[in-house]
């Protein structure tokens, strides 16, 4: 929150305090931006944008309001009263992330051809705001420990809520598609693998083909076997167990217990073949069915 804003010889300051304490990972942003303000349920929401950049800024505020609506309904309330998304350059990198109550995006989410959605194609800045924003929940409320498997407890389920929140924007064929792609990313990055490909649950933070990829489909396929509310409201009872907590963190097989519970012994080798072994093709065949299914009815 801006606390005091002052000018003194020739240059302006200001002073800024969290209401609750944050991880130590924040950004300075500077540039002449034009704002989209809004405010929704309670949150001042805003998009920074260079003035030229104004193409998907409306699908970013989107993608706020949405993945707000999804993760507080499911999960609990965000803990901040602001959400920011500031654009940064391209010449520092073409990647997005939060820090405290602000989302930095690189300006080509702000640049993308939006006549690409109409046309079927994936709304990425919609979907980028998203995933985002789930990190308060599953990455800073959460805060996993610096371990193999950190990456599905954050990225993995930021990228099967999003998939989510973008079925109820645009439809399960959609967010199909969008699995889709994460599917062809898991076998792509699997194909140049150079060591031994690791389970879901001791991912490598540099393995985002399993994290992102295998995560996602794995985390989705799950919730159309067990139902949507049962897998959210086992991660849901998981979260309230560990968030804000100090060291020692949680650690991805804290996780796998919840899911575990949740699931019936008839689906348990769900659990064991996405999850606990790296059988590529049991776990594509899950996924597939799952697409058949969706595709019959």
């Amino acid at each position: 929150d801006l606390v005091k804003e002052w000018f003194e010889e020739g240059r302006r300051y200001f002073h800024y305090k969290m209401q609750k304490p944050i991880k130590f990972v924040f950004g300075f942003n500077s540039g002449e931006y034009d704002v989209l303000k809004e405010t929704y349920k309670g949150i001042d929401l805003r998009v920074y944008y260079h003035p030229a950049h104004k193409y998907n800024i409306y699908q970013m505020m989107d993608g706020l309001k949405a993945s707000l609506d999804y993760n507080t309904s499911y999960f609990g309330a965000y803990q901040h009263n602001q959400v920011h998304i500031i654009e940064f350059s391209r010449s520092e990198g073409s990647y997005a992330t939060t820090a405290g109550n602000c989302i930095q995006i690189s300006e080509m989410r702000f640049i993308n051809d939006t006549a690409n959605i109409k046309e079927g194609g994936i709304d990425l800045a919609f979907y980028v705001a998203a995933h985002e924003l789930s990190h308060q929940w599953w990455g800073n409320q959460v805060i996993p420990a610096d371990a193999l498997g950190a990456s599905m407890i954050t990225e993995s389920l930021a990228e099967y809520i999003t998939a989510k929140v973008y079925e109820r924007k645009y439809g399960k064929q959609s967010a199909i598609k969008f699995l889709n792609i994460q599917r062809n990313r898991y076998l792509m990055g699997r194909s140049s693998e150079k060591g031994e490909e690791p389970p879901l649950y001791l991912v490598n933070p540099e393995q985002a083909y399993i994290s992102y990829g295998k995560g996602a489909i794995a985390l989705y396929t799950l919730s159309e076997c067990i139902g949507e509310d049962k897998l959210n409201s086992a991660l849901k009872n998981y979260l309230d167990k560990v968030k804000f907590q100090p060291p020692p963190y949680t650690t991805s097989l804290e996780m796998l217990a919840y899911l575990r519970k949740a699931t019936p012994d008839s689906l348990q080798y769900l659990i064991t073949d996405m999850f606990e072994k790296t059988d590529k093709d049991k776990v594509l065949k899950h996924f597939d069915k799952i697409i058949l299914h969706n595709a019959i009815h």
